[in-house]
């Protein structure tokens, strides 16, 4: 009796790097992508590259992909699709709700169209013949996140995606420990698992306690003037963080940066952000308003040249200036690599007279990461 080919696992990217989280799995001829994402490199990594995407080669020389799985909706996890579909036209892109509609967006900005599967935790789908899958409830700081558990023919197989352990998430959408238990009992041929905070002790801080942390910030002493809060445009549970806290203390709200204004559209329209519309501000009519009645949530709190808090800083926003009195919270860690650009974006703050906290400035938890650290020994 023949034996039974091989299961491949094979990581065209996110395997100790940051980004480019691209992950190949083979079993009894069929073959699905998890994830294909970008990295955006630093001057040291690649001087002049702004991203770069996984090598598809491998996937190209045989012609053949059954579906992508898509864990969730971060550039570093969907950045590349548009590469990787150009070839595969007729694979399926699966994903949660969220994460399609953020994939639709950008697809459709390079004109390309796909075959869509929307899943749903414990939900069960197939690829081809030989591979069921089901997608695993999980947190993170972008809604709808999940991992796959692939049923192959060398045994179950865990991609656990990117996530956290928060028990008290803003969606209320918990890990779901339970799966994963009845998964482990089971037996587990391989666990493929996130371990971009491994080597930290302790655990990550719910998303929960950033919003009280927020809301102490709004309604404290530095609240003099508009605050500013600067993070990932895709951080829907912070977003709604602020929101909560500017509606708490009468602020209406302006929305800066393309991809923030795209990502909240989709959150408010598919109910993942809850928020009378008569909150927003278009940024035209911000002047309309004293700086103390406002609120501006925008992107680049990496520094990013061409970001929506570079052009602030730098005075080169055509509807809002920054004066002096108003607080730049920097709702996200710096990322390393940009320590420099970021060190010089506070300079030009500062220079306007405006109050900047990070959370190297600040007790105040202003920033939670969406991953899991490593349990305390002690």
């Amino acid at each position: 009796m023949p034996s039974k080919p091989p299961v491949r696992i094979i990581p065209l990217g996110g395997l100790g790097e940051v980004g480019m989280n691209c992950m190949v799995v083979e079993s009894g001829g069929d073959r699905v992508v998890i994830d294909c994402g970008l990295m955006f490199p630093n001057a040291e990594q690649a001087l002049g590259v702004e991203v770069i995407a996984p090598d598809l080669s491998y996937l190209k020389q045989t012609g053949k992909l059954d579906a992508i799985l898509l864990t969730h909706a971060h550039e570093d996890h969907i950045g590349a699709l548009p590469y990787l579909l150009r070839d595969f036209t007729d694979a399926t892109v699966c994903g949660t709700k969220f994460t399609l509609a953020v994939t639709k967006e950008k697809l459709s900005e390079h004109g390309i169209n796909a075959d869509f599967q929307e899943v749903s935790p414990r939900g069960m789908g197939m690829v081809g013949n030989h591979l069921d899958f089901e997608p695993l409830q999980v947190p993170h700081s972008i809604p709808d996140s999940v991992g796959y558990a692939l049923l192959t023919e060398a045994g179950l197989v865990i991609h656990t995606g990117d996530f956290k352990v928060d028990w008290s998430p803003v969606d209320g959408r918990l890990l779901d420990v339970r799966r994963f238990a009845e998964l482990g009992e089971e037996g587990v041929a391989c666990l493929l698992s996130d371990s971009t905070n491994a080597e930290r002790e302790g655990t990550s801080p719910s998303e929960r306690e950033v919003g009280e942390s927020l809301l102490r910030i709004f309604a404290g002493p530095l609240s003099k003037g508009r605050i500013v809060t600067a993070m990932f445009g895709s951080n829907i549970h912070r977003v709604q963080s602020v929101i909560r806290a500017a509606m708490a203390n009468n602020r209406k709200i302006v929305l800066l940066g393309r991809s923030m204004q795209t990502n909240v559209r989709l959150a408010l329209d598919l109910g993942y952000l809850r928020c009378p519309p008569d909150s927003f501000v278009d940024p035209e009519a911000a002047g309309h308003f004293a700086p103390r009645e406002l609120c501006i949530i925008c992107t680049g709190a990496q520094g990013e040249p061409r970001s929506a808090l570079t052009r602030l800083a730098l005075g080169e926003h055509p509807a809002i200036h920054l004066e002096k009195n108003d607080l730049v919270i920097l709702s996200s860690r710096v990322i390393p690599g940009n320590d420099r650009a970021l060190g010089n974006l506070i300079d030009h703050l500062v220079r306007r007279g405006c109050r900047v906290l990070s959370s190297s400035t600040t007790n105040e938890l202003i920033h939670t990461s969406g991953h899991a650290a490593q349990a305390s020994s002690g």
